[in-house]
């Protein structure tokens, strides 16, 4: 039986096309010769994973994924199928790492096998788990060390204003200070004629205390010659003689207490006093009467006419 030549030409393009599938496939890890069990892992975030990313254990690929789809019953998480080796036995504590696997960011699935319970069947769900990648792992550092320094930047703006108000403030203490230089010196250039006046002063009365002890020199001399003096003196005789005047002033002042002598005699009879007393009274009395009556005592007439009423 004779095919057509375009019969011809369509088996071998789908030939060609199967081969072309079949091989591209088995490049990216899929053995077509292995029957492959079915896991299920979920992850929030799959940071562009795609569909026939490498499945990896221990750096081998033993799988791959197969589908990649929203689970809105999940929380509209992403549900992630993975075709896997059925050789390759996992269990309930399994844990699919995505991760990436060279710096251009190629994205694929590490298996993490633990010591686990129960050996996973088909369709069973594996734990899912993201690595923190470099860029993630540089942002996180970064993010602190970012906010600290806005806040040093913040803290040197703050500075640089106060640094300038202080600048200002200080260019302002600096023209006080320059305007109390000019006039300490000007008070300074007044002064100087008053403190050169005040020197020569000073330089004379210096010498008029020169010249004053010059003079009082000899009078020093004097006193100190006499105080020699008064030291040579007799003292002794001298006190000797305080004494006994002051033991015969003591005796004295006894008598007069004991009523003895003149003076004791006035000091404790008081008759004296009480005629002196009678006699003050009298007088002025007398004085009185005289200044009242002062033609009873005195009897004057310039023509004789009292005296001849006298002889009458």
């Amino acid at each position: 039986m004779k095919y057509s030549r375009e019969v011809k030409v369509g088996l071998l393009t789908i030939v060609s096309l199967t081969l072309l599938y079949f091989g591209f496939s088995f490049l990216k890890g899929t053995d077509f010769l292995t029957t492959e069990n079915k896991y299920f892992v979920a992850f929030d975030n799959i940071d562009g994973l795609t569909k026939s990313n490498s499945v990896i254990l221990n750096g081998l690929a033993v799988g791959r994924v197969a589908s990649v789809e929203i689970a809105p019953k999940m929380g509209n998480k992403v549900l992630v199928t993975l075709d896997v080796d059925r050789t390759i036995r996992l269990n309930d504590s399994t844990r699919a790492i995505l991760t990436k696997t060279d710096l251009l960011g190629e994205k694929a699935i590490v298996l993490d096998l633990r010591q686990g319970n129960r050996v996973l069947k088909n369709k069973d769900t594996l734990i899912g788990f993201k690595e923190q990648g470099i860029t993630e792992f540089l942002t996180e550092r970064a993010l602190p060390v970012i906010r600290n320094f806005d806040t040093t930047l913040m803290n040197f703006s703050k500075l640089s204003k106060e640094y300038t108000l202080a600048g200002e403030q200080l260019n302002v203490a600096l023209k006080d200070v320059a305007t109390i230089t000019r006039n300490v010196a000007q008070i300074t250039q007044d002064s100087k004629s008053k403190i050169s006046s005040v020197l020569t002063r000073t330089d004379e009365a210096l010498l008029s205390l020169q010249k004053m002890q010059a003079t009082l020199q000899p009078v020093l001399d004097k006193l100190a010659l006499m105080a020699d003096t008064l030291n040579q003196a007799d003292l002794a005789h001298t006190l000797a003689n305080a004494r006994s005047l002051s033991a015969q002033l003591n005796t004295a002042i006894t008598e007069i207490n004991e009523g003895k002598g003149t003076l004791g005699k006035l000091a404790k009879d008081d008759s004296l006093y009480i005629n002196l007393n009678k006699l003050t009274v009298d007088l002025d009395r007398l004085a009185v009467d005289f200044k009242e009556k002062p033609k009873r005592y005195v009897h004057f007439s310039m023509f004789g006419k009292k005296d001849k009423e006298a002889k009458k």
